[in-house]
């Protein structure tokens, strides 16, 4: 019983017991815990290492998709050249019509025309050499795309953990060629051209017209109403005969003044005048004068009442102002001279006498014979009265006097008169020569609108391969050791991770324009600092002008009216034809009638999208093998035919094709010279070839190799 109670005591002195517990279940159980720790850590690092994989396939197809990011950032700035140069043609031509209305300004107005045209020849050959350019580096873009892609999966490439390879493929496979369509600006420009002297030489006749017509409308206006308080029409009227203000107008300038004022104010003048007469005393000459006065204010009250002027908005201008005698011989051409009102008496011994009115003292005395016309009374020899002494001079002297010397009425009425047939024949000759220039100008500026209208046909439209996206396969080639990822006793050794691919597919979406941060905004105003002094050797604000066509790209209408504007102020429209602030008034409405939307400047970005999403866009054997991988390896056993395998192979052979076809030169541009032409090309490192070919075989061979790829055992779940 001892013994065995001794026994006991040493087999409890192998645990310590310091009042816990500690069994061999619990022994079990943490030994357990602790493996499945360190189970799930080792785990987790498969997973990371393996995730790696699909992360540097994402990075690899944003930095092939960036490639056509950059072109398309390239035929935005070539379309941005292409429309600001159109509109900065039309800018100068238009402002050049503009100025060749102008007798002062037609100078300028050639050297802008000249200038237009110009440009629109610069713009042609830099739509060209842009389009081929952009056409030849497409033809390298989808290599550009593989390198970028294979360039970024050796970059995170790292010792015996990671090393990878890339094969990326843009969809579509190739792109249209860049081709600048054709419009008809030579056309306008030619015509322009044509009408340029012809324009010029009108508006130099409209301008002479129409100082002479303003000239005349001043000399009227000052005989009526604008040298008062001095003689004129309305002072002699209003001394004269005392009209109200409202027959008797003031107008202070002549350009609220109209000839229909000093015709009214006439109209009104010699009723009241009429009305009025009487002898300044009770001698016969008084009152035959009185009765000769009433008498040819009664002829000037018909005469003038037939007078008119009409005059519209457009400038149109008629009148007549009837004609008053002045003297003798002008009143033997009116019905005064033939008029048979005048009494005839006749004396003892049969001699005629006329008399001035009924009341001649002489005709009391003499037998009447009747009434008679100044003009029978000089073709039978009359015998002039002894008392009123009438004769055909009597008649002619009432309105000579007031119209000789420059306090008579009739003196300013001629005035106005004679001016305005001097004002209706300038005008005339006014308005033919102005519709000779408003024709071609306005039949120019609808060719400048059209030519805005027409433009779309140059832009410089891209449509590159990879416009739909990129799909890039990676495959990370390298076998990581278990023991190396996690060395510890609890998780059994030997074992290795071995090559791992993933695939990944990239697209391009808009960025919002950030304004006038933009690149091609930034590259506008470098433009215009390096051309603004040969610009403004044409006129100070072309180069302003062209600043402003630049960004209309973005802006739209409005910067495209503020350059013309910058250029029209700089010019002197103010003439007296007004054909300036007319051609510049057609110029706006053409301009605001065609309208200039700003253009998409929304920066291209690539993004990472499902592979569907961009495979589904292209209809190539490709596009169309990739899809059927992914619809049926994940059920396909691993003994059929392996659609992915067929991918690999079709992305690997393209993409060597591609790189094989290829020159070792891409011309870019060309300029002529006389009758040479200089090619403007990039020569590419000779070994670029052999190196690119040898990547893409790796990164087929790499891929192909792959468990559950071309054959194999299913790979590591």
């Amino acid at each position: 019983m001892m013994r065995d109670m001794a026994s006991g005591a040493r087999k409890r002195a192998f645990f310590c017991d310091d009042g816990g517990f500690s069994t061999l279940g619990m022994a079990l159980a943490l030994l357990i815990t602790i493996s499945l720790v360190l189970t799930s850590a080792q785990v987790y690092r498969l997973y990371s290492l393996s995730a790696e994989t699909q992360n540097v396939a994402d990075a690899c197809a944003l930095a092939a998709e960036n490639q056509v990011a950059t072109f398309y950032t390239a035929a935005q700035i070539c379309d941005a050249v292409v429309l600001s140069l159109t509109l900065t043609s039309v800018a100068a031509s238009g402002a050049g019509l503009v100025a060749l209305c102008v007798p002062g300004a037609q100078e300028v107005g050639s050297k802008l025309i000249e200038v237009g045209e110009k440009v629109i020849r610069a713009r042609d050959s830099f739509a060209d050499q842009a389009a081929q350019g952009l056409s030849a580096i497409q033809e390298i873009l989808p290599f550009l795309a593989a390198a970028q892609a294979m360039g970024v999966a050796r970059a995170n490439s790292h010792g015996e953990h990671a090393n990878y390879l890339a094969v990326a493929v843009l969809l579509p496979q190739q792109g249209y060629e860049v081709t600048p369509g054709a419009d008809f600006a030579d056309e306008v420009m030619e015509y322009i051209g044509g009408q340029e002297e012809g324009i010029k030489e009108n508006a130099r006749k409209a301008e002479e017209a129409a100082r002479k017509a303003n000239e005349s409308k001043e000399r009227a206006f000052q005989a009526d109403c604008g040298a008062a308080p001095g003689y004129c029409m309305q002072e002699r009227a209003d001394s004269l005969a005392g009209l109200s203000p409202g027959d008797n107008p003031l107008y202070h300038s002549v350009d609220t003044w109209s000839f229909g004022v000093a015709l009214r104010r006439a109209q009104a003048y010699y009723p009241a005048r009429l009305a009025q007469e009487h002898p300044g005393s009770p001698s016969v000459d008084d009152q035959a004068n009185s009765a000769l006065r009433a008498r040819f204010y009664a002829y000037a009250c018909s005469e003038i009442s037939h007078g008119y002027v009409n005059e519209d908005a457009s400038g149109a201008f008629d009148a007549y102002f009837p004609h008053l005698p002045a003297n003798t011989d002008e009143m033997r051409e009116t019905r005064l001279y033939t008029e048979q009102v005048y009494p005839v008496s006749q004396d003892g011994q049969g001699r005629l006498h006329m008399h001035a009115w009924s009341g001649c003292p002489c005709l009391a005395r003499e037998e009447s014979v009747g009434a008679s016309s100044i003009q029978v009374m000089e073709a039978c020899a009359y015998e002039t009265c002894p008392v009123c002494r009438f004769h055909a001079s009597s008649m002619g002297n009432v309105a000579a006097a007031s119209t000789s010397t420059s306090n008579g009425f009739e003196h300013y009425y001629r005035i106005v008169e004679e001016e305005s047939r001097t004002y209706r024949e300038a005008r005339q000759e006014y308005a033919q020569n102005a519709d000779e220039v408003r024709e071609p100008v306005q039949t120019a500026l609808n060719g400048l609108g059209e030519m805005i209208m027409d433009m779309e046909n140059k832009r410089i439209s891209a449509s590159p391969p990879g416009k739909y996206g990129v799909v890039a396969f990676v495959v990370d080639g390298s076998s990581v050791s278990a023991d190396a990822l996690m060395p510890n006793g609890f998780v059994g050794g030997g074992g290795s991770l071995g090559p791992r691919a993933a695939l990944s597919a990239a697209t391009l979406a808009r960025e919002e324009d950030s304004g006038d941060q933009s690149v091609i905004s930034s590259l506008f105003d470098g433009w215009v600092e390096r051309m603004e002094g040969p610009l403004a050797g044409v006129l100070p604000q072309m180069a302003s002008a062209w600043s402003h066509c630049l960004h209309a790209y973005a802006r739209g209408y409005d910067e495209l009216g503020q350059g013309v504007e910058a250029l029209l102020g700089a010019l002197p429209l103010v003439s007296a034809s007004g054909l300036g602030q007319w051609a510049s008034g057609a110029l706006d409405d053409v301009l605001t009638e065609v309208g200039l939307h700003p253009a998409d400047m929304a920066a291209l970005k690539p993004v990472l999208v499902n592979s569907w999403q961009v495979a589904n866009e292209d209809g190539s054997a490709f596009a169309s093998r990739l899809l059927g991988a992914k619809e049926i390896v994940a059920q396909m056993p691993a003994s059929a035919a392996n659609p992915l395998d067929a991918a690999v192979q079709l992305s690997a052979s393209y993409a060597e094709e591609r790189i094989d076809g290829l020159d070792d030169t891409v011309q870019i541009a060309s300029f002529d010279i006389g009758d040479d032409s200089i090619p403007v090309s990039i020569t590419l490192p000779p070994a670029w070839r052999d190196g690119a070919l040898e990547s893409v075989g790796e990164a087929r061979d790499a891929l192909r190799s792959l468990p559950g790829v071309s054959g194999g055992s299913p790979p590591w779940e």
